[in-house]
């Protein structure tokens, strides 16, 4: 746990005192299914019924907790594709579900969903709709 703590808040004590590892782990493995049906199963249902979770009110002021924990596991599975050690990944503790995605994924597509998410933040700024914006990110992420 303090591994994984020390990783996430970026050196930051504040940050890591003030973490729910239990809500990050929860929100994680939401993500985590995100990636495999964007790399593996190519499940869009599964990919609609996250964004309904994401913007459900219960976890309205979670939602970028959500998008910054899909970057890191796009990060993460970007850096196995360029073979880069496990140690500088943030979700160390899930190699085993990292490496099975970096085997089938596609580096030039992590970059650009990375890309994607970003234009995404950059577009809340003049107030979009986020369920609508979050459908069409993962729509257009899953191809």
């Amino acid at each position: 746990d303090a591994k994984l703590l020390s990783k996430l808040s970026n050196g930051s004590i504040g940050r890591a005192l003030s973490l729910n590892l239990d809500k990050f782990r929860s929100q994680r493995e939401t993500m985590l299914k995100v990636m495999e049906s964007l790399i593996v199963s190519q499940n869009r249902a599964t990919l609609l019924r996250t964004t309904e979770e994401m913007n459900d009110a219960k976890n309205k002021d979670f939602y970028l907790e959500y998008l910054d924990i899909l970057q890191t596991l796009i990060h993460d599975v970007w850096t196995l594709c360029l073979n880069e050690t496990a140690q500088n990944l943030v979700n160390s503790d899930l190699i085993i579900q990292l490496k099975a995605l970096a085997k089938t994924a596609k580096k030039d597509k992590l970059s650009g969903w990375l890309t994607q998410i970003e234009t995404l933040r950059e577009n809340f700024s003049v107030n979009l709709n986020k369920k609508i914006s979050t459908d069409a990110l993962f729509m257009r992420m899953a191809g």
